[in-house]
C-alpha cells in the first residue's frame, strides 16, 4: 500500500499500547472465555466445552466461572486483543481509502470504468448501492472521499474530540481542528510514515495533535 511494505505497520496514537497479557488458565478454560465473547452466553459456552454436562448444571457452572478473576481478567485482555485487531484492520482499509489514486477508476477518456475493468486492488475500496428506478433495479458505485476516510481515522486515534467535551464551543478554550485541518493533518501523518519508513515519524507528528485532547481526557 504506498511506498509501505507489506510487512510494515503505521504506529499511531491511541493504537500503541502495550500488548495485552492474558491471565493462565486451562485449555478448557481458555476455550470457554472465547466462547463467551462469542457467543455472549455462559451456559451455552460451558455446554460446548463439556458437553456431557445438564443444561443445569451447565448454568450454574458457568455463572460460577464467571465471577472468577482470573477469568474475568482473560476475557476483558481477549476482548481488548479483538478491539485492536478490528481498529488495525479499519485504519487499513481508510488508508488504502487515502492511498489509491482516483485515475484508477476512469478510462483513457475520462468516463468511468466498468466495475469489471477496475484492478481489484483500488475495487477494495468501492461501496455498491442498488436503488429502484422506473427501469429496475439499478447498482450505484461510490468511491469514498479522502476526507470521509480522514475523519473514521481520526476517531479511532483520538483526534476527533467532541467541541464541548474539549471546551471549544461557545466559550471554551479548546483549539479544535476543523474537518480540512484535521484531513490536512492526517495526510501528513502517512506521508511522513512512508518516508521514514512507517516508524516513529507518525507518533512524532501525532503527539502535537493529540496534546490538547489528551489534556482534556485527564480532566474529564
Amino acid at each position: 500500500m504506498g511506498d509501505l511494505a507489506e510487512n510494515e505497520q503505521l504506529t499511531l496514537v491511541g493504537m500503541e499500547e502495550e500488548p495485552v497479557e492474558l491471565p493462565k488458565l486451562s485449555i478448557k478454560h481458555e476455550e470457554f472465555c472465547r466462547l463467551y465473547v462469542e457467543l455472549g452466553d455462559g451456559k451455552a459456552a460451558y455446554l460446548i466445552v463439556f458437553p456431557n454436562v445438564k443444561p443445569s448444571t451447565a448454568a450454574v457452572s458457568a455463572c460460577k466461572l464467571l465471577k472468577k478473576e482470573s477469568i474475568r481478567k482473560y476475557i476483558y485482555g481477549f476482548r481488548q486483543i479483538l478491539r485492536k485487531k478490528l481498529e488495525a484492520k479499519v485504519v487499513s482499509h481508510h488508508t488504502r481509502v487515502l492511498e489509491t489514486d482516483r485515475r484508477v477508476f476512469l478510462d483513457k477518456d475520462g468516463c468511468a470504468k466498468n466495475v469489471h475493468d477496475i484492478d481489484a486492488e483500488a475495487a477494495k475500496i468501492l461501496e455498491f448501492e442498488q436503488v429502484s428506478t422506473k427501469n429496475g433495479i439499478k447498482t450505484l458505485l461510490k468511491v469514498p472521499t479522502r476526507l470521509e476516510a480522514s475523519k473514521e481515522i481520526a476517531k479511532i486515534i483520538g483526534l476527533y474530540e467532541d467541541r464541548n467535551a474539549e471546551g471549544g464551543g461557545e466559550g471554551g478554550g479548546g483549539s479544535e481542528l476543523n474537518d480540512i485541518e484535521r484531513a490536512a493533518r492526517i495526510l501528513e501523518i502517512f506521508s511522513s510514515a512512508a518516508k521514514a519508513g512507517a516508524g516513529q515519524a507518525v507518533a512524532d507528528e501525532c503527539s502535537s495533535m493529540g496534546a490538547a485532547a489528551g489534556a482534556t481526557e485527564g480532566s474529564i
